[in-house]
């Protein structure tokens, strides 16, 4: 009995730290998409609920198709954009939604490396957050993309059930 928990808690430990491990870098141009919320006094938010200033962070790689739904909160008009030049209006190579004040659909390519800012034109200062654009090689992702960190949890759940047994396994061990 006790070499077969021995073996489990082994496995659990191997699996919890081969499924923490970093996943692979993204080699090729992907395709991001994402919803965005928007008002004029929450912020920016992943979801309506979970709007702030600044809203969330938003990291893709060069060469990703990134189409964002965004969705106007409040009802007020809003317009989203990624300021590439830091002029704080909004240029023609500029990735750029239309007005909302609903929901609307912008798509485009990442083709500037760096860290940016997205706004929306009409409240940029409590619209506003940071944009990273990373080269297509480097490890990363976006934290709007909530499939990113399954395997990292699923890792932390079987490592903390596996210490979990090695503390009962040596208290069993004790009362004897």
């Amino acid at each position: 009995m006790r070499k077969l928990s021995a073996a489990m808690i082994c496995v659990g430990l191997f699996l919890g730290v081969l499924l923490m491990a970093p996943a692979p870098a993204h080699a090729s141009p992907g395709v991001v998409t994402m919803d965005l919320y928007g008002s004029s006094t929450g912020g920016w938010g992943l979801l309506s609920s979970s709007e702030s200033n600044p809203g969330p962070h938003i990291s893709i790689h060069q060469g990703d198709t990134v189409t964002i739904t965004l969705h106007s909160s409040d009802g007020f008009p809003h317009q989203f954009f990624v300021d590439y030049n830091r002029n704080d209006v909004i240029d023609a190579d500029e990735p750029a939604s239309g007005s909302f004040s609903t929901t609307t659909t912008v798509t485009f390519t990442a083709t500037q490396l760096g860290t940016f800012d997205y706004f929306c034109l009409f409240h940029p200062t409590t619209m506003k957050g940071d944009f990273v654009v990373e080269t297509s090689g480097s490890p990363g992702g976006t934290t709007t993309r909530g499939a990113d960190n399954t395997l990292l949890i699923v890792g932390a759940v079987i490592a903390v059930v596996a210490a979990a047994g090695v503390g009962a396994l040596v208290m069993m061990r004790r009362k004897k």
